[in-house]
């Protein structure tokens, strides 16, 4: 309403999944995106485990804002 920007972190994810878009959650967060809107990610590993994380889950991520 302020015409104001803003900014929700959710530092959610894992390992599983086929991470293609088709999850519910994939499919919410694609819902949030659009002309004047940026979702932004974070690109980390999975802690302790080892595993370095590689191209993004959600693939709206590589992308510009429009």
């Amino acid at each position: 309403r302020l015409g104001r920007p803003i900014v929700a972190n959710l530092s959610l994810g894992s390992d599983h999944g086929p991470h293609d878009g088709t999850q519910l959650f994939e499919q919410m967060l694609t819902s949030l995106t659009g002309p004047g809107k940026l979702l932004a990610v974070s690109a980390g590993n999975s802690g302790s485990n080892g595993t370095a994380g590689g191209a993004p889950a959600f693939i709206h991520a590589m992308g510009l804002p429009q």
